[in-house]
C-alpha cells in the first residue's frame, strides 16, 4: 500500500493529472481503497489540486457500489421518511448517522461508466431482456436516479456540497459495438440523449475507433 500511494503521488507531480480512474475498483477492499484515496487527495492538494477526481469502475449493483462512493452508505443508513430525496439533498457531512466512515475518509468520487445504467439501456434499446445485477437500481431511468441519489454519498469532500459526478454513457472500450447492431446509430443517439439529459453527472463519450486508430498509427510509426 505504501508503494502504491507513493506511485500515485509521483504520477500527479510528474504528469500534472487532475483525475485518476480505478479499474475494477470493487475488487479492492473498502478500507484499502479509502486509505489510498485519502492519501492521493492529500498529495493532489499539496500541488494545488483541491478538487482532484477519483473515479472507479463499479460493475456490481448499487447497494454494493454505494459502500465505495464518498464516505459509504449501507442500506440502514439511507435517509428515510416521507421525502428521502429532499432529506438527502439537504444532508451535511456532520450528520454521521448517514455515512459509514468519518469525515475526510472519502473513497470514490464517482463511478466511471455507470454499469447499472448501462444494463438498463440494453433493455430499453431492445438489446437484452433481463441483464441485471443483485441489489441494483430499479429498471426505470427516473426511479434509478432518485434511488441512486439517496443511496450514494454525493457530497464533495472539499466543499461539502452535493456534487454528483457519476459518468453515464453509451460508449465504452468493451461494450456497445454500435456499428454491429441493427439501427445502431439511432439506438446510440437515443441512449446518448438519455444519459446526457436525464442524469446529473458527467456525460461520457469514448471515441473507441479513434483511439484504436491512433494506437495503430503509433505502433506502425
Amino acid at each position: 500500500m505504501a508503494k502504491i500511494q507513493v506511485y500515485s503521488c509521483l504520477a500527479i507531480q510528474a504528469l500534472d493529472i487532475d483525475a485518476i480512474r480505478i479499474d475494477k475498483s470493487i475488487q479492492v477492499t473498502v478500507d484499502a481503497l479509502t486509505a489510498w484515496s485519502v492519501h492521493t487527495r492529500a498529495c493532489a492538494t499539496q500541488v494545488g489540486k483541491k478538487n482532484f477526481l477519483i473515479a472507479g469502475e463499479v460493475t456490481g449493483g448499487d447497494t454494493f457500489g454505494s459502500l465505495y462512493i464518498g464516505r459509504g452508505r449501507m442500506p440502514p443508513q439511507r435517509p428515510g421518511g416521507p421525502a428521502p430525496f429532499i432529506t438527502t439533498a439537504n444532508l451535511t457531512g456532520k450528520e454521521s448517522q448517514y455515512f459509514m466512515r468519518s469525515q475526510g475518509q472519502n473513497t470514490l468520487d464517482a463511478i466511471a461508466f455507470h454499469y447499472s445504467i448501462y444494463r438498463y439501456l440494453t433493455r430499453f434499446l431492445g438489446m437484452d431482456g433481463n441483464l441485471e445485477a443483485a441489489y441494483d437500481l430499479q429498471p426505470n431511468f427516473v426511479a434509478s436516479w432518485n434511488q441512486m441519489f439517496v443511496d450514494n454519498d454525493f457530497l464533495n469532500p472539499q466543499t461539502g456540497q452535493v456534487d454528483p459526478k457519476h459518468m453515464f454513457g453509451t460508449s465504452n472500450f468493451d461494450v456497445f459495438r454500435w456499428d454491429g447492431l441493427v439501427n445502431g446509430t439511432m439506438r446510440q443517439a437515443l441512449g446518448s440523449f438519455i444519459t446526457t439529459i436525464i442524469f446529473p453527472g458527467m456525460p461520457l463519450v469514448c471515441l473507441v475507433k479513434l483511439s484504436i486508430f491512433l494506437f495503430h498509427v503509433i505502433l506502425c510509426h
